[in-house]
């Protein structure tokens, strides 16, 4: 494996578990740390990194330039880190909760 190709994807690793856990923290005080709502929140969240993994398998058997697909995906994931922070933090205000409300498992 190319020397920058190996550095890349352990750079992508590392800002994958910073990203993890700042989204954790964001959702932890979103749900003021109920403990239920970070249990959905993660096995949402593994549920879905598991069917992106399978599909993305499947889907990238039909690439022909693989390395020029990861750097795309390192751009769009540093482009929508940010958005899904934003998105995070305005969720009280967009599912209409007040603040120090909280949130319960069906709403």
């Amino acid at each position: 494996m190319n020397r920058k190709l190996g550095i890349s994807i352990f750079i992508v690793g590392i800002s994958g578990i910073i990203a993890q856990v700042v989204f954790l923290r964001e959702f932890l005080v979103v749900f003021y740390g109920n403990e239920l709502t970070a249990g959905i929140v993660l096995g949402t969240w593994l549920f879905h990194t598991a069917l992106g993994s399978s599909l993305g398998a499947l889907w990238l058997r039909r690439i022909k330039e693989p390395v020029k697909l990861f750097g795309t995906m390192q751009l769009l994931t540093a482009f929508f880190l940010p958005i899904t922070l934003l998105a995070i933090r305005v969720s009280l205000i967009v599912w209409q909760r007040s603040i120090g409300e909280i949130v319960g498992l069906l709403p």
